[in-house]
């Protein structure tokens, strides 16, 4: 994917980026992203691994990245990737995909 979008693909077209008969994809420059704060420092809840797992449901999807866990059950509806984006993380740690679609 982080091949893709330095090379100027469109991940969301539907052909993931790839060149459709003679069409070229604009190069783009490397931009320096600011990076969003995703966590409340007023949470300092630990779970345990066993308690993660008991999320890897569609009713209640949580998956880690960077170490901390995200409750995805309210982006269900709306996920530009679709709720079953969600529901295949869920449970897991996500970071390298959710850092390389984001960046």
């Amino acid at each position: 994917m982080e091949r893709v979008k330095s090379e100027g693909g469109d991940l969301s077209n539907g052909y993931w980026g790839e060149q459709i008969g003679n069409e070229t994809l604009p190069q783009t420059a490397a931009e320096d992203v600011e990076e969003v704060k995703m966590t409340n420092d007023k949470v300092k809840q630990i779970l345990t691994v066993d308690e993660l797992r008991k999320h890897d449901k569609e009713e209640s999807p949580w998956f880690v990245v960077n170490g901390e866990v995200y409750d995805g059950t309210p982006f269900l509806k709306d996920h530009p990737g679709g709720g079953s984006s969600i529901v295949a993380a869920a449970g897991l740690d996500s970071t390298d995909e959710f850092m390389a679609i984001r960046k």
